[in-house]
């Protein structure tokens, strides 16, 4: 039957510290297994959670302009299918990543 309820808890936290030229920035968010109601059967979500821990440095080349370094770690769960920056990734795969950017606003 066709999936008629699906729950999903999440949490996330997040820290900054200032520097002279930029600041440092960490995360970490924990998404837990689903719970799911299929019409006329049982429905099972179990291995479908994820953990993500995240780490960069952002630093100021002027009020306009930023160089970022973020790098991403996600484990998910048999099931999880959760990405992140620049990974790739297939049901139950973990990705690891590395990103940098230069981001400028007008």
């Amino acid at each position: 039957g066709d999936v008629n309820q699906y729950e999903r808890d999440a949490w996330w936290v997040a820290a900054k510290y200032d520097l002279p030229s930029g600041y440092v920035g960490a995360e970490y968010g924990k998404a837990l297994e689903a719970s799911c109601e299929r019409v006329g059967t049982s429905c099972d979500a179990r291995g479908t959670g994820a953990q993500l821990l995240s780490g960069g440095y952002f630093h100021s080349l002027s009020k306009q302009s930023q160089l970022l370094f973020i790098l991403s770690i996600m484990r998910n769960d048999e099931f999880g299918t959760y990405v992140n920056i620049g990974s790739n990734t297939g049901i139950g795969q973990d990705g690891e990543s590395l990103f940098v950017s230069l981001k400028h606003t007008f």
